[in-house]
């Protein structure tokens, strides 16, 4: 069993012992059943063959949230798979950067450069930014980016022609990886279509398609409508004149010699299967890459399970595979409860979430119900935070608790039974500090303090929590941000006349702890009550709440009070009273 330390981000547990491992065997939660399901998988494999993971990426547009959620969402099972094994894992995120573009957004410049490049492959298409050396890898590296963001590597690796790829190179960046960080995390590997095809790594498994190309047919034609029947094979030629990736008929196949006669215009073209020449239908790639990498499980979107998946899994079988373990999740949604697209750059953007959540809030989002369709809200960022901060302060409350019974306890006294039940786990959050603020009491402190940037408002903070821990600074930021950008500004009103005099009461006991103030507010609430002033608690709390933060409700005004001090407290009660 492994016992190093997996990473100083997986926190608190960082030696496996058997009580642990048999409790997280038993836990319910899905990363563990999934890998589970790899490890009985793995139990029929070669015993030397590493346990080889896979997700999908379409390069023809700015990586969106289940494209990063993909990832995420697999490194959980890997993390626990590598606490149950001392297998050797790899995983590839590899990109289809072979694909023809068949459409841009309309957001990217250089609109008219880039109609000039429709239908070609993603990685012949310049980088419309100037920055890279094309399209795709303008996207390869915002991907990398947001990874990284996110608390997780991504590494490249580039097979040649003169390197074409191997197990062992990648192994060998693996174990590179790990000598150079002194770290035992797993990077992610991106792959490139591109570069598989042109190394000539996919050859071999392309003259297998060949071969097998009437089997492969049988099984895809009857799916396909009449029109498309007519012209489908599961090779793509790449225009010799053009260079577009070309759907045309296949006139004649001749594996023999690794070559297919196809017709582009008037004339017939003989073409070898090699990756420079051609590339695969996307069903067909995916049980190609199946097989030739050894893949032993991919998750993927429930649009995916539909139309592509069945008939993947047989082509891998027909080219002499065993097809992966599919775990399929439901899609995120747009606001209107569409499909998310890279194209439309509908919902919400990973751009927008990492500016507005802190990554550990983000990894946690990642990891819940995966199995249940989510409708993306920008507006409803803080309770997403908030759900996520909920979560980590039940995790420190497991933490510091104890049991008498050691079956249920880890070798340093934490109750395993909650703690492997616990998303913070497996979001990487187990050495995330608890917070002491929420997104809802941070925007309320925005909108109150009024002070022209996050850091002031942290050194402010500092006054009432002189421990302010990095969380709640992530949290602040993220929230002033999205104040700034997204909050409907707040409409103040005045105090009733018949209120000031019990509102200005409240200065008397600003000294006091947030406890104290709630309950002191509610005092004055019923006195004003019993004079006559407001007719019950709701209205009361409503008139303090406008006038306070331009509200009608929010969290509870004894925290606000206090996270404000005294000082700034007394001010906003003074100008709700109409005395600044």
């Amino acid at each position: 069993m492994n016992t190093k330390n997996r990473t100083s981000q997986l926190g608190y547990i960082n030696k496996v012992s058997p009580v642990i491992i048999n409790t997280l065997e038993d836990a319910r939660m899905w990363p563990v059943k999934q890998a589970k399901e790899i490890l009985k998988r793995m139990k029929s494999q070669d015993p030397n063959k590493p346990i080889v993971l896979e997700m999908g990426y379409g390069p023809s547009g700015t990586p969106h949230l289940g494209t990063v959620t993909e990832v995420i969402r697999t490194m959980m099972v890997i993390e626990v798979l590598r606490k149950l094994t001392d297998k050797q894992v790899i995983f590839f995120a590899f990109s289809d950067d072979m694909d023809g573009m068949r459409k841009f957004s309309p957001k990217l410049p250089n609109q008219d450069m880039l109609k000039e490049y429709l239908g070609k492959p993603l990685s012949c298409i310049p980088d419309p930014y100037g920055r890279y050396e094309n399209f795709a890898e303008h996207n390869h590296q915002k991907l990398i980016q947001l990874i990284r963001s996110l608390g997780y590597n991504m590494l490249d690796y580039r097979p040649t022609q003169d390197n074409p790829y191997s197990e062992k190179a990648v192994i060998d960046i693996i174990g590179g990886y790990s000598v150079l960080t002194g770290d035992d995390d797993l990077p992610v590997i991106l792959l490139r279509s591109s570069d598989m095809y042109h190394s000539g790594s996919f050859d071999k498994a392309l003259h297998k398609v060949l071969w097998k190309h009437s089997e492969i047919l049988e099984v895809i034609l009857p799916t396909l409508g009449e029109v498309r029947r007519a012209t489908y094979s599961p090779f793509m030629p790449i225009s010799t004149v053009t260079g577009q990736v070309l759907e045309v008929g296949v006139e004649e196949y001749h594996p023999e010699n690794g070559e297919i006669v196809v017709k582009e215009g008037v004339e017939r073209r003989i073409m070898n299967v090699n990756g420079k020449q051609c590339k695969l239908q996307w069903k067909v790639d995916f049980a190609m890459r199946w097989y030739r990498l050894g893949i032993d499980y991919e998750m993927a979107g429930k649009d995916i399970d539909v139309g592509t998946n069945p008939i993947a899994r047989r082509v891998c079988e027909i080219l002499g595979g065993t097809p992966p373990i599919n775990w399929m999740y439901e899609m995120f949604l747009a606001e209107d409860n569409t499909r998310i697209s890279k194209i439309k750059g509908n919902g919400i953007s990973l751009d927008e979430m990492v500016r507005y959540m802190p990554a550990s809030a983000i990894r946690h989002f990642m990891f819940l119900r995966p199995e249940s369709a989510k409708r993306l809200d920008i507006k409803s960022i803080p309770r997403y935070i908030d759900d996520f901060l909920l979560d980590l302060n039940r995790f420190h409350h497991i933490l510091s608790s104890t049991s008498d019974n050691i079956s249920h306890d880890d070798q340093n006294g934490h109750n395993t039974d909650s703690f492997y039940e616990s998303p913070i786990f497996y979001s990487r959050n187990s050495g995330t500090p608890n917070s002491n603020i929420t997104a809802g009491m941070a925007l309320n402190l925005i909108r109150g303090l009024n002070m022209p940037s996050a850091e002031q408002v942290i050194e402010h903070l500092r006054l009432s929590i002189p421990l302010i821990n990095e969380i709640d600074k992530q949290v602040i930021e993220c929230m002033y941000h999205f104040y700034e950008e997204h909050y409907e500004k707040p409409n103040f009103y005045p105090l009733p006349d018949a209120l000031r005099p019990y509102a200005l009461q409240l200065k008397e006991y600003l000294s006091l702890d947030a406890t104290q103030i709630q309950e002191k507010l509610y005092q004055l609430g019923n006195t004003a009550i019993d004079s006559g002033a407001i007719q019950d608690l709701k209205s009361w709390f409503q008139a303090i709440y406008r006038a306070i933060l331009g509200q009608d409700q929010g969290r509870r005004l004894g925290a606000f009070f206090a996270m404000c001090g005294k000082e700034r407290a007394e001010a906003l009660i003074d100008k709700a009273c109409g005395r600044s």
